[in-house]
């Protein structure tokens, strides 16, 4: 177990913390003893709290501080209620990262943790770094690709992004695609370069690890205008005149990543594999087939990335095929013509 040597006045302590970074002791580094013992339940509520130096010490579930008169723990970009298991400040993707606003650790504590109060990683993507699945298929093509009404491909790291249709905001009769974000999508592969180069290399390497990439890595695509990407034709976005759902067009991004940090295709492509045919189905308990071909013709298009997207782009899945244009007022809104925020790097 790692120990971090911290001062608190004249006292000197090491810090004793578990695999989820929960403080469960503080041990004097002059006698040895065991000067605070910390126990939480499942959402960090503090269970057991003994030794005569607990109180000074801030850092204790999930290694952050907490506030000792309200009891708040005190992440980066969000105050976390222990007694309530809940964060008390909205989701700042709002319903794009989940319709519960204020969940938190996926509602699931025991198998997901949150670094800064923005993401849920879950602790059992580990077990996917030492395993390489090799699949290749040929690059789909819209020629290639067979279109599957029933499927709805979900978001890789934060689970329940998607609304089920029944719950769905909007006009349920909208038939028109979200917005065209074709010139928007170009302007951001060129300027997620722009972003990493600079970058030092230790700042490089932590970016470019599993570990922050099972994290985050997503295209923020700006909100659409009202008419536009509702009901059958939700979380849409239109790519040189064809409509596809938005959460696959983002895997263009894992593409440039993996490029950017000199992965061999080979192990992409089993990154994604893995995710998509193991984890899914054995962790996640969802047999839907989601290793579809436009999910592996944008991440190609990523990886092979030249300023531009190319002429032929891969085949939709998802059933959009009735989406019409977006012609709404709003559609040609500069917003989607300029590059969009990413979470990476």
């Amino acid at each position: 177990m790692d120990l971090v040597y911290k001062a608190f006045g004249y006292l000197f302590l090491n810090i004793c913390y578990d695999g989820n970074g929960k403080v469960v002791a503080l041990v004097s580094a002059t006698t040895g003893d065991v000067t605070a013992r910390y126990e939480y339940g499942p959402f960090g509520e503090p269970i057991r709290v003994t030794g005569h130096v607990t109180s000074l010490n801030p850092f204790r579930f999930s290694t952050k501080r907490t506030e000792n008169n309200t009891d708040l723990v005190l992440y980066e970009y969000r105050a976390y209620s222990q007694s309530l298991g809940r964060w008390l400040t909205k989701d700042l993707l709002g319903e794009q990262g989940g319709v519960n606003l204020y969940v938190s650790f996926n509602d699931e504590p025991v198998g997901y943790i949150d670094r800064s109060g923005l993401d849920n990683w879950s602790s059992l993507y580990k077990w996917q770094e030492s395993l390489l699945v090799i699949i290749y298929p040929l690059t789909p093509t819209a020629e290639l690709t067979q279109t599957r009404p029933d499927n709805r491909d979900r978001p890789q790291t934060r689970p329940d992004r998607r609304c089920p249709l029944h719950v769905l905001k909007g006009d349920t009769n909208c038939d028109r695609c979200g917005p065209d974000v074709t010139v928007g999508l170009e302007a951001t592969m060129n300027a997620v370069r722009k972003r990493f180069d600079p970058l030092p290399d230790d700042e490089k390497s932590r970016v470019c690890s599993l570990e922050h990439l099972y994290s985050t890595w997503d295209i923020v695509f700006p909100s659409p205008p009202a008419g536009c990407g509702e009901g059958a034709c939700y979380d849409t976005v239109m790519v040189k005149g064809t409509c596809y759902d938005k959460w696959k067009v983002n895997y263009i991004l894992f593409g440039r990543i993996s490029k950017l940090c000199d992965f061999w295709r080979i192990k992409m492509e089993g990154l994604v594999a893995i995710q998509k045919l193991i984890r899914k189905p054995i962790i996640d308990g969802d047999w839907e087939y989601e290793y579809t071909g436009d999910v592996r013709g944008f991440m190609r298009i990523g990886y092979d990335w030249n300023g531009s997207l190319p002429s032929s782009l891969p085949g939709p899945t998802g059933g959009f095929s009735g989406c019409k244009p977006c012609d709404r007022i709003g559609s040609a809104d500069l917003k989607f013509r300029t590059a969009f925020m990413t979470t990476w790097p």
